[in-house]
Order: C-alpha cells, then sequence, then structure tokens
C-alpha cells in the first residue's frame, strides 16, 4: 500500500495555531490536499501534532523509518520515553520521538539510516534488539514504514 508522509516543522505549537486560526489558512490547507485527500487516501490517514525529544537529525537521512507506538497501559508512559531516551542519545537524534498531543498513549519515532540495511544491522545488536522486546513489551506497534522524504520550502 501506498504511503505518504508530511512533515511539517513548527518552533512551536501556538505557532501552527496561529496559522490555524488565520483566514489564510483556506490556502494552506488547499497546499496539503493532495496528502490528505489525495487519490491514495484513506480514513487511516491521521495528523499527529508532536514536540520531538531533539533535533530532527533523523529527517536528513536517506532512509527515514516512521513508526507509531501505542502505550498497552498509561503506566507504561515513563519505561518507554526511558528506553526511546537511550536510544535517541545513542543513536546522536538519528532517532527521535514524541508524544502525541491528539492521544497522550501515542507516540511517534522518526528514524534515520543511510539505507535500510544499515537499519537492519543495527536492529540486530544485542543492546538494540534488547531495548526493542522491552518496548513492544510496553507499546504496541500501530504502523512502521519507511520512505524517502523530500524537503520542501
Amino acid at each position: 500500500m501506498f504511503k505518504s508522509s508530511c512533515f511539517v516543522k513548527w518552533d512551536n505549537y501556538e505557532q501552527h495555531q496561529k496559522v490555524v486560526e488565520s483566514p489564510s489558512y483556506t490556502e494552506v490547507a488547499k497546499g496539503l490536499g493532495p496528502v490528505l485527500s489525495g487519490p491514495n487516501s484513506t480514513p487511516e490517514h491521521k495528523i499527529y501534532h508532536v514536540q520531538f525529544s531533539g533535533p530532527a537529525v533523523a529527517f536528513d537521512q536517506p532512509v527515514t523509518e516512521v513508526v507509531v507506538i501505542a502505550l498497552k497501559d498509561p503506566a507504561n508512559h515513563r519505561a518507554v520515553v526511558d528506553i526511546l531516551s537511550k536510544r535517541s542519545g545513542a543513536s546522536g537524534n538519528k532517532v527521535v520521538f514524541g508524544q502525541t498531543r491528539e492521544d497522550e498513549n501515542k507516540y511517534i519515532i522518526v528514524c534515520g539510516w543511510p539505507t535500510v540495511e544499515a537499519q537492519k544491522q543495527t536492529a540486530s545488536k544485542p543492546e538494540v534488539a534488547a531495548a526493542l522486546q522491552q518496548l513492544y513489551s510496553l507499546a504496541d506497534e500501530d504502523n512502521l514504514y519507511r520512505v524517502n522524504l523530500t524537503k520542501g520550502s
């Protein structure tokens, strides 16, 4: 199935809200129309607002992996953040994550890789495999896909 992704960087959520509330938002939304309502759109298309854990170095890599996870139990929040924080730090922010504003039990994880093979090699390392196993004992994977992002203006 075709996946489309659009990441819009805002300095803060309030800046985004100002645009949404402005009279010009209709024109902005028209520009996003192909992504939000194009021929490949489905009812599952979701818009998430996320403050990522660090500079989004992941977006500068040739392969971008996007993972949406949902906590199995809200009490798992701290443990999930700890696991993701360690992976993010160890990767030099090539792995970033954030809780969605729309659902406090959902997190978006974005990983940047030079190649798909590099992702597979990293995931097979014992410490990474253990962290992933621990993560997936606490949260379910809602969605995972890899894309080649193109920067717009």
